[in-house]
Order: structure tokens, then C-alpha cells, then sequence
């Protein structure tokens, strides 16, 4: 199994416009995740990046995780993420884990 998180930042599309309706968005996706994934946890965050001027940019970001073995659909909800935020990309992070129900 391994614990997978989708960083998704929500301040800004990759034409530089706000993003709309985040919300509304971020519901969407977690609806579409748990029905690939079984579940996804949705934690509210803040990302930092330098633009092409150098200048470090403060972004609030969404992190999507879920816990899977399903590997075959990770990169179809990368690209799921990136079109419905406007993105040019999503960070995807994967680490083994050791899964137990209590």
C-alpha cells in the first residue's frame, strides 16, 4: 500500500487568473477520488513558489491523500486534478506504508 498525496494549488490557474469556485471544485475531485481510491482525506494548505521573476509566491493549495494500491489510476487523477483546477501541473507524492484498520 502506499500513502499518496496531490498538491493542488487553488490561488492562481496557469493563465495567472484566480481560481472560481474552489470550493465547489475541491468536492468535485474528492467525490471523484473516493470513487477510484475507496476514500480521500482533503487538508487545506499553503504553497510557496519562486515565478519567473524570482519572487517567492504565497498560494493556498488543497492536498488530496489516499491510501492505495490501486497504482494504475494515480496518473489519471493527476491529470483529472490538473483540468479541473486549470493547473499546469500537480505535485504527486508516493510513500510505502504499512495499512492496518482499528
Amino acid at each position: 500500500m502506499e500513502t499518496v498525496r496531490f498538491f493542488v494549488g487553488i490561488g492562481f490557474d496557469k493563465d495567472g487568473q484566480p481560481v472560481t469556485k474552489a470550493g465547489e471544485k475541491m468536492r468535485e475531485c474528492a467525490e471523484y477520488l473516493s470513487s477510484l481510491f475507496g476514500g480521500v482525506t482533503v487538508l487545506d494548505g499553503t504553497g510557496y513558489w519562486k515565478d519567473e521573476n524570482s519572487q517567492l509566491v504565497r498560494e493556498p493549495a488543497i492536498d488530496f491523500e489516499v491510501v492505495t494500491d490501486k497504482e494504475h489510476f494515480l496518473i489519471e487523477a493527476a491529470a483529472t486534478l490538473k483540468k479541473v483546477f486549470n493547473q499546469t501541473s500537480v505535485l504527486m507524492t508516493r510513500q510505502h506504508v504499512e495499512s492496518v484498520m482499528v
